[in-house]
């Protein structure tokens, strides 16, 4: 009997350690910048608005935000997002979601893995930086209906690429401009939606990217990459 109870305790131990794992999800760890000098860091740094302190105006407003977003969402909503979770060109604007081809994501994926790293080397410095916690790690009753982070929240990660992804993809298809645009920031509202981020990490990530693009297209090494792209 006493043999049987600890096989018990064994099992449940290890099924709430696998469950534990699934809870949270974790992504490549960024290498050293392949397009960028890692000294924009500090310049990036400089132009980014801190996030709201605690007891701002600006801090209950995302709280606020967050919790209605919580009774309203859709199980929809919920679904498509678990598909953005892992941050790839095919997951951010190929089908059924993007307006990307299988043959153009295959194409531009290897250039974007690069762009990629590129960006999630300065976001994830500037989330040590800021340390802002994820809005379910201190709000009690907000419940992610998406893996949950490891990572802190300012700025958003999927909304920095998600917005510099459609910047860049619009220099390929300046027909699909708008569509991409509008796909980039539908990303990173899902992720205030399913709550794993406030409003202002995604307005920040989006500042961020847009940056982060500007710095890319003085860089010699990227703009021959495109070249042979295009």
């Amino acid at each position: 009997m006493k043999t049987i109870l600890l096989l018990l305790c064994f099992f449940l131990k290890t099924m709430n350690a696998d469950a534990s794992k699934t809870d949270y999800v974790h992504h490549p760890k960024p290498t050293k910048p392949i397009f960028l000098n890692t000294n924009l860091y500090k310049k990036f740094k400089t132009q980014m608005t801190p996030p709201p302190s605690m007891e701002s105006k600006e801090q209950k407003n995302d709280e606020k935000i967050l919790f209605n977003h919580q009774i309203s969402r859709s199980k929809e909503v919920c679904e498509i997002s678990k598909t953005e979770v892992f941050v790839n060109l095919s997951n951010f604007y190929g089908k059924p979601n993007g307006p990307l081809s299988k043959k153009q994501v295959s194409r531009l994926n290897p250039f974007f893995d690069k762009i990629r790293n590129d960006g999630d080397f300065f976001i994830q410095k500037i989330k040590k930086n800021y340390s802002r916690k994820r809005p379910f790690e201190y709000l009690k009753n907000i419940h992610p209906c998406v893996p949950k982070e490891v990572t802190k929240a300012y700025p958003s990660g999927h909304a920095t690429l998600a917005h510099l992804y459609a910047l860049i993809l619009s220099d390929f298809f300046p027909n699909k401009k708008n569509e991409l645009l509008k796909r980039g920031e539908e990303i990173g509202n899902h992720r205030v939606i399913v709550g794993v981020h406030h409003p202002t990490d995604i307005t920040s990530g989006r500042a961020l990217a847009f940056m982060i693009y500007k710095e890319l297209k003085k860089s010699k090494k990227y703009q021959k990459e495109i070249n042979k792209l295009k």
